[in-house]
């Protein structure tokens, strides 16, 4: 398992269940700020992402990709 993550993005470290937060959680972030994780499995291993809480503003929102980034 691999993560690479923008600058502004919460550190996490993988393990069998990693919990991956917005920047400056539980508190707000800073208007603007971009944050990425890229996070990558061998290939016979899955990743899965479940939500306990998810709530977005109206500017913001979430991508998730199964592959390449491509912009």
């Amino acid at each position: 398992e691999e993560l690479s993550r923008g600058p502004v993005c919460a550190p996490v470290t993988l393990n069998g269940n990693s919990i991956v937060h917005s920047p400056g959680w539980p508190n707000g972030y800073r208007k603007n700020a971009t944050c990425w994780y890229y996070l990558s499995a061998s290939p016979k291993k899955i990743i899965e992402l479940s939500m306990d809480y998810f709530k977005l503003n109206d500017d913001d929102y979430l991508s998730i990709r199964d592959g390449a980034f491509q912009n």
